[in-house]
């Protein structure tokens, strides 16, 4: 898995920052002229999630998720081999009513990591396989269930 997140952290279209400084980058990209989809790919909040954002040709910033695990990338419930096979896909497809479609099907995954358990103890914790200092939040679940006992 570690390969998988190292092949993110190299992309050339990878970004360190938070999304919202991405969707930012990408309207400002989309006002120079392009011959290719322009996109961005950073980490989302929860661990092994990726936002896979680009910009339609109206303006429109489109969000997107995938899961890296040990086989790969998880995109559109398809397992890829590598990160490179999956931005092909999305290349070839997303101007595909069938994509489309499943775009608006799918919701991505919350930014909270545990939403329901609002009193959850949440710890920092530095990522340093990345080398990125993208800090990650886990939720110490020991805690809670030691507090229902």
């Amino acid at each position: 898995m570690n390969d998988n997140i190292e092949a993110v952290v190299s992309f050339y279209k990878f970004r360190s920052e938070p999304k919202a400084v991405v969707e930012n980058d990408l309207k400002e990209e989309r006002k120079r002229p392009h011959n290719s989809l322009p996109y961005y790919i950073c980490f989302h909040s929860r661990p092994l999630y990726l936002w896979l954002l680009y910009v339609t040709k109206q303006g429109r910033i489109v969000d997107e998720y995938m899961e890296i695990n040990t086989d790969g990338f998880k995109f559109h419930d398809i397992e890829f081999p590598d990160l490179i096979s999956a931005i092909k896909y999305l290349e070839k497809n997303f101007t595909d009513s069938r994509y489309q479609k499943y775009i608006k099907s799918r919701k991505a995954p919350s930014e909270e990591i545990v939403p329901e358990f609002s009193d959850a103890k949440k710890i920092e914790i530095f990522c340093e396989d990345t080398g990125l200092g993208k800090f990650m939040m886990l939720v110490h679940i020991f805690e809670m269930i030691s507090s229902e006992n």
